[in-house]
């Protein structure tokens, strides 16, 4: 073989991995900023900050047209699933690709114009529910009752006029205790499964119990119940934090009708579909609030969870009895409300405890729920007065 044909094998070999490496990257926009991506092993994606994400080799879209004809239009396609139904004829797919073609069909996908939105389908990093600090343990417990939140007593009105739908997302829950016994369950729901029906898979799989306990427990031998007991639950079960799961979880809370929609994750990356279904969801003609617990790590929320910014979602950070923030919670703009936190549980043998932010926008759905049950508006401003800084 001589020089020349060496030189141009060796030419082609340096194109060819330049054109691999291009290609291994994905470059797109969520909430107005640029966003890049690039492989990190088989199953790994990094951003431009090194943190890793997981994907699946599947993608997420926005447009208008019909699932078979988006299919028809790109061979790499295998299956075209919808998971939420937007206003002005919008629908949110979730794309099934053949094996290699998911890095050399997203330029393609972003090219075309009846698509609003490309973006990949990834796990989203997730913050621990519940704060591993030391105050949380040495904290007197407040017990569920409103009084213990400095609530009037009853909450808003002795008997509620309507009844209200609340929406929790959350990692799994068990009504087989007691505390459940006559509670209003609406529908249970497994959105990584997608599927009917849900149960913890996994002795810590409790937080999504907790929550439903603080907003919707019956009355127990004394006197104790939720803040919310004649709630209508909606249980969405989702472990996964993958995009798609979180996309199919909102909107099976937006059909379903929600009042409220509690959650509670922290995110690091805001998926821009899921940003338009959370837009979308609050234009319904109930008004739904959407509470975040912003997070148990004392920084900026806007920052370490990027949910919070949203301008739809209320993020709940967490206060001390003498009221000041406590100091695990995260703070900053983007936190609405500074609620009570450290809850015990009623109908437990063990008297277990309920702890973090996550406790507190339980407490903050529960109130929101019981105001709209009762027919008294309540605004952020609102929820603030109740428990003064």
């Amino acid at each position: 073989m001589n020089v020349k044909l060496l030189l141009i094998l060796l030419i082609t070999n340096l194109l060819y991995g330049c054109s691999q490496q291009r290609v291994q990257q994905l470059h797109f926009v969520s909430q107005g900023q640029p966003v890049k991506f690039r492989a990190a092993g088989e199953d790994l994606l990094v951003d431009h900050a090194g943190q890793l994400f997981r994907y699946n080799q599947k993608l997420l879209v926005v447009t208008a047209m019909r699932a078979e004809d988006l299919q028809a239009q790109y061979n790499q396609i295998t299956a075209v699933q919808q998971l939420a139904e937007l206003q002005q004829g919008l629908r949110i797919y979730w794309l099934t690709l053949k094996p290699d073609s998911f890095f050399s069909l997203f330029p393609l996908l972003q090219n075309n114009p009846e698509l609003l939105n490309v973006e990949p389908d990834i796990a989203l990093q997730r913050a621990r529910p519940d704060p591993v600090s030391r105050q949380s343990k040495n904290a007197a417990p407040w017990d569920i009752p409103s009084k213990a939140f400095s609530l009037p007593e009853p909450l808003f009105c002795a008997t509620p006029d309507k009844t209200v739908r609340v929406a929790i997302i959350d990692d799994g829950f068990n009504f087989q205790q007691p505390g459940f016994t006559g509670a209003h369950i609406a529908l249970e729901y497994d959105a990584d499964g997608h599927r009917l029906g849900q149960a913890p898979e996994k002795s810590w799989d409790y937080h999504g119990t907790k929550v439903a306990s603080v907003i919707a427990a019956q009355k127990n031998a004394s006197g104790e119940q939720g803040l919310a007991p004649d709630s209508e639950l909606i249980a969405i079960s989702q472990k996964s934090s993958w995009a798609s799961s979180l996309v199919l979880a909102f909107s099976v809370a937006k059909m379903m009708k929600a009042d409220v929609i509690n959650c509670s994750w922290g995110l690091s990356y805001m998926p821009e579909t899921l940003a338009l279904l959370i837009a979308d969801i609050s234009q319904q003609p109930q008004q739904p609030q959407i509470v975040l617990a912003g997070g148990n790590k004392p920084e900026d929320a806007c920052t370490y969870n990027v949910m919070s910014q949203l301008p739809q979602v209320l993020t709940i950070g967490a206060r001390v009895p003498e009221g000041k923030v406590a100091n695990f919670s995260v703070r900053g703009l983007c936190v609405a409300v500074f609620a009570p936190y450290y809850v015990k549980m009623i109908h437990r043998a063990d008297a277990g405890y309920f702890s973090g932010t996550s406790s507190s926008a339980a407490i903050v759905s529960g109130v929101l729920a019981r105001a709209k049950a009762c027919g008294v508006p309540m605004t952020v401003a609102g929820l603030a007065k109740l428990w003064p800084q």
